[in-house]
């Protein structure tokens, strides 16, 4: 497995410099923590791979395929398509290149269709699988792949809403760290909670929709509603591993700005890895179609007993 490095942080750095020196194999795994950061990584090798400064999603010689309906899984046909696409000479005369956004979502029929792709496989043509979640794909697709680990490095997210939300957020800590004085004041503060939720749920809502339309332009025409849906589904996933990872990266921050002497710090920082343990696990949840209200507002309640106790 290559491992990106973060120095002078390019996460597609090492990707492009493997294929540029003609190394990178059929098939490719790019996993790491933030789907979105893979998506973008994925974007760079698929343009410099068809030779197309555009985006590679309207290129001819091109599939992407996402996992869709309610189960958000990938079935067999979808595979079938994207291995007959490939399987022709390409449109361009070049290369061609197959994406599987969030591999881990192929089922049993479709992993077994992209085996066999993967064991035999098509002239000219690179297969991109991208993946949060690795190890859920079949031992042996994964043996076949190159595999690249692409860092989670904090993607920043500029909206006033969210700068707004921080700031209540952190006075959110400043409260709860001292145990309540009497029923008014724990009212207080559960409202606040609650505040803090909805208010989540806001902000995630307004990142999305900006999002989308930003990934809609560099989308084919001619998709479908489904396939629509299913990259709608895909942004406000990687949206809210954002303001996940910016909840991590704030109480880190409030930590450190509040620690001075050592016996303080040492206390901080154990409340601070239980509370981060919490969020990386509410977004483990959220993968998995967990309902994205009630994670959040479970999250920040037992951030809130993390801190409360003495």
């Amino acid at each position: 497995m290559v491992e990106a490095k973060k120095d002078h942080w390019d996460p597609a750095g090492i990707p492009l410099e493997t294929f540029r020196k003609g190394r990178l194999g059929h098939a490719v795994l790019l996993h790491g923590p933030i789907l979105n950061s893979l998506e973008k990584v994925t974007e760079k090798l698929a343009g410099e791979i068809l030779g197309t400064s555009g985006s590679p999603a309207k290129h001819p010689d091109c599939r992407i395929i996402r996992p869709i309906n309610r189960m958000r899984q990938i079935g067999v046909e979808p595979i079938r398509d994207l291995v007959k696409v490939v399987s022709h000479t390409a449109n361009q005369g070049g290369r061609k290149v197959g994406i599987i956004v969030e591999a881990d979502r192929m089922n049993l029929q479709a992993s077994n269709a992209f085996l066999k792709t993967l064991e035999e496989p098509p002239a000219d043509t690179n297969l991109i699988l991208i993946s949060a979640r690795p190890n859920d794909l079949l031992d042996t697709i994964r043996s076949r792949c190159l595999s690249f680990k692409i860092p989670g490095g904090l993607v920043p997210i500029e909206t006033p809403e969210w700068k707004s939300w921080l700031e209540d957020f952190d006075l959110w800590l400043t409260r709860i760290e001292k145990p309540p004085r009497d029923r008014k004041e724990t009212s207080e503060t559960v409202l606040r909670t609650y505040g803090l939720v909805q208010r989540f749920q806001e902000t995630l809502t307004l990142l999305s929709a900006s999002r989308l339309e930003e990934a809609l332009e560099d989308l084919p025409d001619d998709m479908d509603d489904e396939q629509r849906a299913a990259v709608s589904a895909g942004v406000e996933r990687g949206a809210r591993s954002d303001l996940l990872a910016g909840i991590s990266s704030a109480l880190r921050d409030w930590v450190v700005s509040r620690s001075k002497e050592r016996n303080e710090v040492v206390q901080r920082i154990r409340k601070l890895v239980l509370a981060v343990e919490e969020t990386e696990m509410t977004a483990g949840l959220l993968a998995l179609n967990f309902n994205g209200t009630a994670a959040i507002e479970q999250l920040l309640i037992k951030i809130l007993r993390v801190w409360s106790r003495q």
